[in-house]
């Protein structure tokens, strides 16, 4: 867990990845600029779900990208709000 994400996001997302929902976050892309054209230090609006065994995201006009873990998403995201 990153130090941008308190444990009850975590927990929360954590529930809504196990039962494969599908969910919004307000995040703060804090990975590589321009990774997936993706620009460090920006808001998005995101759609988070489950794709193949993979977590997915997809907003604001960027691509779509998968996630191994809730943790390899974290290394890239400060979650800011959980819809």
């Amino acid at each position: 867990m990153n130090s941008f994400v308190t444990t009850d996001q975590f927990n929360s997302i954590e529930r809504k990845i196990k039962k494969k929902e599908n969910f919004n976050v307000n995040a703060v892309f804090i990975g590589t600029n321009n990774s997936l054209e993706y620009k460090t230090g920006k808001k998005y609006n995101l759609k988070v779900g489950y794709h193949n065994e993979h977590i997915s995201i997809e907003g604001n006009n960027a691509k779509f990208c998968l996630y191994s873990s809730i943790e390899s998403l974290l290394k890239n995201w400060n979650i800011k709000t959980i819809e």
